[in-house]
Parts: C-alpha cells; sequence; structure tokens
C-alpha cells in the first residue's frame, strides 16, 4: 500500500457500497 491515503478513500467508499 503505497499510498494510503488513496486506499483509505477507496475503502471507505467501498464500504458504503457493501452496506
Amino acid at each position: 500500500r503505497k499510498n494510503t491515503a488513496h486506499v483509505q478513500e477507496t475503502e471507505e467508499r467501498e464500504t458504503n457500497v457493501n452496506s
């Protein structure tokens, strides 16, 4: 995971989709 900030954003978006 090089771009931590970007990865965090992506994970948050995926979480919202799965909710």
